[in-house]
């Protein structure tokens, strides 16, 4: 399963203002969404997942 453009274009702008502003718990969140919902074998989840600057 994909994740469709839309919904990756603000997975993508969230995660990037999140790495800006070091927000580690908004980062463990939507780390916990993607891959609730797209599991990490899913290469559009895992290019969000390697965009995280914080480990959470």
């Amino acid at each position: 399963m994909s994740i469709p453009s839309d919904e990756y274009n603000l997975y993508l702008s969230a995660i990037k203002t999140a790495n800006e502003n070091a927000d580690t718990d908004a980062l463990r969140q939507m780390k916990m969404q993607i891959i609730s919902k797209y599991g990490t074998d899913d290469s559009d989840a895992h290019y969000l997942l390697n965009q995280f600057k914080y480990n959470t």
